[in-house]
């Protein structure tokens, strides 16, 4: 019943992004602020980014299931709030409140996980996880679409409610966890400066680089933007070796697979939260239509994410997490060069589908893969920080790719206008190709295989 909940809750934050890239065209056309569209992203990316690993170590030190569920509350709220927004403006700051309920879930989950089953079930875990995300991925631009072209959007952010409300019921009911009790001082020692450096400094950053995608006419603006982002930044890592109990664990960061799957993430985060944002603006530019019809693109490329993320948990248990990495990131490589081409030239609309459905499989081979190294290479007692850390790294990833990306289409004009802008897309899949061979690269230094790590694990038992 615990992990069913786990399931439904990682499912409803998940689906939320799906249905919100389906309808926030539609979304932008009715409240206009068209310079706000990717803070609506990003707002929510950076909030559950830097809130991550201050909720890691919460949910350490006084229980995982009351910060699963204070988390899905406080997401819940965010959901129902951004259903009323009236302006751009307000939905940014709902969406923020959501993230900030998510940064509080994703750490206490997969911990959840980690302490319901032994370590040779973990990969195959978080393989149904990645699945039953999948699948929530897959409803998401169909709900999205439909109720937005029925309904209208505000309904697409309270479609979640239910989902996130059963999870919660189930969690309270079905896990049994001691409560635990620290005191003042373990409150007092965590690491609340760090946590305010990260998230000014990656807000002042991604500010910065949306300025610098389409200028805007502030070249000095931008230029300060960066600088007082990378003092901010040199601060926190000056914040993180000297205090005791910091926000990013320097000395995980020494241990090799933890290093790569933390560079990983990031990409993936890059290239998934960024595909996410732009692939219902792509529909709707090479078939036009309604939301819905803007969804289809979206839709597949969920749908081959599921069909890899059904593979990869048995995968795993065969092939060591370098081969997994090259594979899945070169799938995912060829998937987004070929649809850079195709954009430039008329093809039909079967290919365009095959290759988004070849590029999500590609990433779905990847996403459980980076989990299960770091998970693998620390103690016990670590699960929810090294969980944390990898989440945090996937969604600055996000949280960066999406202005980027976005960015880069609002440069071009194909952000204010929908119908006969494909070739304006040639950039956009032609950095994702980049980032995913980087990828490719990158997932190369990984070390050993959950073989290895099972039978280290019963070494050390033994």
């Amino acid at each position: 019943m615990a992990f069913t909940g786990i399931l439904l809750g990682m499912s409803a934050s998940i689906m939320m992004q799906t249905i919100l890239a389906t309808v926030l065209p539609q979304v932008v056309g009715e409240l206009g602020g068209a310079q706000l569209y990717s803070w609506v992203f990003s707002g929510y990316m950076v909030t559950s980014t830097v809130t991550i690993p201050i909720f890691a170590k919460l949910a350490d030190l006084y229980g995982r299931k009351r910060f699963y569920l204070g988390g899905m509350l406080v997401f819940l709220i965010g959901s129902a709030l951004s259903g009323t927004a009236d302006s751009m403006t307000k939905l940014v700051v709902y969406r923020a409140l959501q993230g900030l309920g998510a940064g509080a879930i994703a750490p206490a989950a997969i911990a959840i996980i980690s302490d319901l089953f032994p370590i040779e079930q973990r990969g195959k875990m978080l393989g149904i996880l990645a699945v039953v995300q999948i699948l929530a991925n897959l409803m998401g631009p169909l709900l999205g679409g439909y109720i937005t072209d029925n309904f209208g959007w505000q309904w697409s952010f309270f479609a979640v409610l239910p989902v996130g409300i059963l999870a919660s019921i189930f969690v309270e009911r079905g896990l049994s966890e001691l409560l635990k009790t620290s005191s003042a001082s373990d409150f007092a020692k965590i690491d609340w400066a760090g946590g305010l450096l990260l998230g000014i400094g990656t807000t002042m950053f991604i500010q910065a680089l949306r300025n610098s995608v389409d200028w805007q006419g502030k070249p000095l603006l931008t230029l300060l933007l960066f600088g007082l982002a990378g003092m901010i930044f040199t601060a926190f890592f000056r914040q993180e070796k000297r205090h005791p109990d910091p926000v990013v664990s320097l000395d995980l960061i020494k241990t090799q697979n933890v290093l790569v799957s933390l560079v990983s993430a990031f990409l993936l985060g890059a290239v998934m939260y960024g595909t996410i944002a732009v692939l219902p603006i792509y529909g709707q530019a090479l078939w036009g239509g309604t939301s819905l019809q803007g969804g289809k693109l979206l839709l597949l490329f969920t749908l081959g994410t599921g069909l890899g993320g059904i593979i990869s948990g048995k995968l795993s248990q065969k092939f060591s997490y370098a081969r997994l990495a090259i594979g899945g990131w070169t799938v995912v490589t060829m998937g987004f060069t070929l649809l850079a081409f195709t954009s430039r030239i008329d093809v039909s609309n079967f290919l365009m589908a095959l290759l988004n459905l070849i590029s999500g499989f590609g990433l779905g081979i990847t996403i459980v893969l980076f989990l299960l190294p770091a998970q693998n290479s620390v103690a016990e007692n670590r699960r929810s920080v090294a969980a944390g850390l990898v989440q945090l790294s996937r969604n600055l990833g996000g949280a960066i790719g999406i202005p980027l990306i976005t960015g880069l289409l609002t440069a071009s004009g194909g952000l204010d206008r929908t119908t006969g802008t494909i070739g304006k897309f040639f950039v956009i899949f032609l950095v994702l190709a980049l980032l995913s061979a980087l990828g490719a690269i990158i997932g190369n230094r990984f070390k050993g295989s959950v073989i290895i790590d099972r039978e280290n694990s019963r070494i050390k038992h033994f």
